[in-house]
């Protein structure tokens, strides 16, 4: 998966949205040649009882309710 690094003015990497269909790269022989991102977030994020990803939850449909200002969330909601 390649991720390209976008960097702002001020020298800042700013997050980008990664396409769900992307596969890992080099990873040959290891189990992870047929899963793909959007498998990743199904293991690591399906768990919306526990605080912290509801939390995210919470955010993300904040954010949807008052027009999101970026693609993608950023560390500490702030806006870069």
């Amino acid at each position: 998966m390649p991720y390209p690094l976008a960097v702002n003015d001020a020298g800042i990497i700013e997050p980008q949205p990664i396409d769900p269909t992307e596969t890992f790269v080099n990873s040959d022989d290891s189990g992870l040649t047929d899963t793909s991102i959007l498998d990743y977030w199904v293991w690591a994020f399906s768990d919306l009882a526990g605080n912290t990803e509801r939390g995210v939850l919470a955010e993300y449909l904040v954010a949807m309710a008052i027009g999101p200002r970026a693609l993608c969330a950023t560390p500490g909601a702030l806006t870069i």
